[in-house]
């Protein structure tokens, strides 16, 4: 779709010799301005870094609301569709949600999979879309090296993921126990499990409640 919307845009500049605005980048500076951020990448490999801007967006956004009580707040929403990614970058993102006094919306447009779940539950108010799938497990890393370097590795990746599961206890009902047996595969949640297992707190019925 994005390809499609630069092609036209390049054959439309070529054609009438105008020059219009780069689609994907008007997009995005009118989705800061209106404060919503779309998560629908998985955030591996070179896109492993990308959800970094969800902090920078979170720290510009609490910087202008400086002095503003938390009702007159205009919400940040994040649009999730991702089979989640690098939990380093996971971590640091949920820390930063939990850290800001200007809401933070979270919404399960279609998959929030791995860290992207984890994401999902952090937000301040959490939503699905009906159809909408979440999938949980525990995290899986490949290690390469010295010994002692693989080993202190694997140390602190277990540490955290302890500390990922505990927040996804705490902000949710998941089922300890039957997380246990199934995290080493995946554990999914259809649209209601999901609200049923508080790991959403609304279904989306109307799009009016975006409008902030």
């Amino acid at each position: 779709m994005v390809t499609t919307m630069i092609n036209r845009w390049s054959d439309i500049k070529e054609k009438y010799g105008v020059t219009l605005a780069d689609p994907v980048a008007k997009n995005y500076y009118e989705d800061v301005e209106n404060r919503v951020y779309w998560l629908d990448y998985d955030f591996v490999d070179e896109m492993a870094d990308a959800p970094i801007d969800i902090i920078k967006l979170i720290t510009k956004y609490n910087i202008e609301d400086i002095g503003l009580p938390y009702e007159e707040r205009r919400p940040f929403i994040i649009y999730i569709n991702s089979g989640g990614g690098d939990l380093f970058v996971c971590s640091s993102v949920i820390e930063a949600m939990q850290t800001s006094k200007t809401p933070i919306w979270t919404v399960n447009v279609c998959r929030a999979c791995s860290a992207a779940a984890i994401i999902l539950m952090a937000g301040h108010r959490r939503f699905g879309f009906k159809g909408s799938t979440v999938m949980v497990h525990r995290g899986s890393t490949f290690l390469g090296g010295e010994t002692s370097v693989v080993e202190s590795t694997q140390a602190y990746i277990k540490k955290l993921d302890k500390r990922v599961d505990e927040f996804m206890f705490a902000k949710t009902t998941i089922n300890q126990k039957e997380y246990k047996k199934k995290a080493s595969s995946d554990m999914y949640f259809d649209d209601n499990e999901a609200l049923n297992n508080h790991i959403i707190d609304e279904l989306v019925n109307d799009y009016e409640v975006f409008d902030r």
